[in-house]
């Protein structure tokens, strides 16, 4: 928690919203790192690939009742989708 804003933050990142929380996602060789982007404070979670699934749904949830939102960005049209990311 608290981790500085990502390089890949920018026009046309991949974003989704998971719980109403705006996630980045940038994939690596071996893991995916996450980031919550549309709190005041960036929040990151790194999820190995040997996961079937990222547990960001529970985190979503946490987040969302203990961090409100400074920035809103486009509901998904369905699932997840490629959005425009909050800049701050």
């Amino acid at each position: 928690c608290g981790v500085p804003r990502p390089a890949a933050l920018k026009p046309g990142a991949l974003t989704f919203v998971i719980d109403g929380v705006s996630w980045l996602a940038e994939p690596g060789k071996s893991s995916t790192l996450f980031t919550v982007v549309d709190r005041g404070t960036y929040l990151d979670v790194q999820v190995p690939k040997s996961l079937n699934q990222a547990p960001l749904g529970p985190i979503s949830a946490a987040v969302g009742k203990a961090m409100p939102a400074t920035c809103i960005l486009q509901e998904p049209v369905s699932g997840t989708s490629p959005l425009p990311p909050c800049i701050h």
